[in-house]
């Protein structure tokens, strides 16, 4: 039986991955024409989205604000602690012990302000995502997970499948600013250029300037094979 070799990420394989994540880009454009709209009802400016209904008289009430506000301190009412359970009896030290850790984990990351926002963003935007990430300057340099709210906006996924368990690919984009780029990856002085992403943006009073940001992708990935 011969053993598999696995390549390393190279040019090409970074070149077919960022056509990926255009593709996906596109296939994301009406969700994200969506979740800006969702925003817009939520600030009461839901006539910007009812295309050929203005009139001289635009209401506006805080219904919808009230009604989801109701509904987040339910949520917040019902902020869940975590229960570890053994499947059978040789479980139960390492149940046991989950069960110490974790909340200590949770109350250091200050979870119920992530609670609160993933739950913010799932009740105008239909859904919610929690990020887990590993953070290596925490602990004084010794390393330690980090648990934050992640935008659906800055997540791209194979269009049309239904599960995103089920897509090959799964690409986190962010903009980050140029100065804290090259801080940490000297390399990228004078190599750092606009946002090529075209990340889609909420509507917003402010004048977002992204002109000193550039995107840092990860790319999630199900390895091919025959």
């Amino acid at each position: 039986m011969k053993n598999e070799t696995v390549l390393p990420i190279g040019k090409e394989q970074l070149l077919a991955a960022w056509a990926t994540l255009q593709r996906c880009r596109e296939g994301k454009h009406n969700l994200e024409q969506r979740l800006v709209e969702n925003d817009q009802w939520f600030r009461m400016r839901h006539w910007d989205c009812m295309a050929g209904t203005h009139r001289q008289i635009e209401p506006a009430s805080g219904w919808l604000f009230n009604c989801i506000m109701s509904k987040h301190a339910e949520a917040m009412d019902a902020y869940p602690s975590p229960n570890f359970l053994p499947r059978e009896a040789s479980d139960r030290a390492e149940a046991k012990m989950l069960s110490a850790i974790v909340p200590v984990v949770l109350e250091q990351n200050d979870f119920e302000e992530t609670y609160s926002q993933v739950m913010d963003a799932k009740l105008k935007a239909g859904t919610g995502v929690y990020g887990v990430f590993w953070d290596p300057e925490k602990l004084g340099g010794l390393g330690d997970i980090t648990l934050r709210r992640v935008d659906v906006m800055n997540l791209f996924w194979d269009s049309g499948v239904a599960d995103i368990q089920q897509s090959r690919n799964l690409f986190h984009v962010e903009l980050v600013d140029n100065d804290t780029l090259v801080e940490r990856y000297p390399q990228l002085l004078g190599k750092l250029g606009s946002d090529p992403v075209a990340l889609g943006r909420y509507l917003s009073d402010d004048r977002v300037d992204t002109s000193r940001k550039s995107p840092v992708v990860d790319w999630y990935y199900k390895r091919r094979g025959k």
